[in-house]
């Protein structure tokens, strides 16, 4: 048993891991850790994917889920390394910071969706959305993103987001009203207030936050 932030982990527990600009969530097993250095997991099944090198690259963006004792984990990380001998295994930058909720019983979900704001103008910004209710969601995006198509849209304008769900093809579109706006060095982040969507989206949304453990 490692201690993990407090907690209690077994090797061997199952675990969720996202990668950055990929469709599908992965299962994956703990296999041991440094502690504050980096975590340790089985490298996901690749049989159906391409690019292999690249989903697995160093530096690569991921989010890691698991649950414990009824408790749901996530955290933000980045690929270290992947190593083939003598085990298929993924080496994960320790997380700064891991976020708990109560399954059943909180609305907000860390994630990483890709997702594109479409402007008024009609252009798309690119980005991810890293936490998501269902009423709303954060949109992460660079800021070259912005600077080199058109001004950020002010507060309370009217938008729509398309956002690409885990085991789905097709992405779904959901009229968004701007509620902050917070630019960083690198990256703008926007708090977004879900207005309207169709019936489909509606249902694609909720039956994924169902599956995370939203009620």
């Amino acid at each position: 048993m490692s201690k993990f932030q407090n907690i209690d982990i077994n090797i061997g527990s199952p675990m969720q891991i996202e990668f950055e600009s990929v469709k599908f969530r992965f299962k994956t097993d703990f296999v041991g850790m440094v502690h504050h250095s980096f975590l340790i997991v089985k490298m996901p099944s690749s049989k159906s994917l391409n690019n292999i090198a690249k989903i697995f690259s160093q530096g690569r963006n991921t989010i890691v889920r698991f649950v414990h004792k009824g408790i749901a984990y996530g955290f933000p990380t980045k690929v270290n390394c992947a190593v083939v001998k003598p085990a298929k295994l993924l080496f994960l930058d320790y997380p700064k910071n891991v976020e708990a909720y109560r399954l059943r019983n909180h609305e907000r979900v860390l994630c990483l969706l890709p997702a594109d704001l479409v402007m008024s103008s009609g252009s798309t910004i690119p980005g991810h959305v890293t936490d998501i209710s269902k009423t709303g969601c954060l949109l992460t995006a660079e800021n070259t993103a912005f600077y080199n198509k058109e001004e950020l849209p002010s507060k309370d304008s009217i938008l729509a987001i398309s956002l690409q769900l885990p085991g789905f093809e097709n992405t779904i579109s959901i009229s968004s009203k701007v509620k902050n706006i917070n630019p960083t060095k690198d990256q703008i982040k926007m708090g977004l207030k879900f207005v309207s969507m169709s019936d489909d989206a509606h249902e694609r949304l909720f039956d994924f936050l169902e599956s995370v453990g939203v009620d």
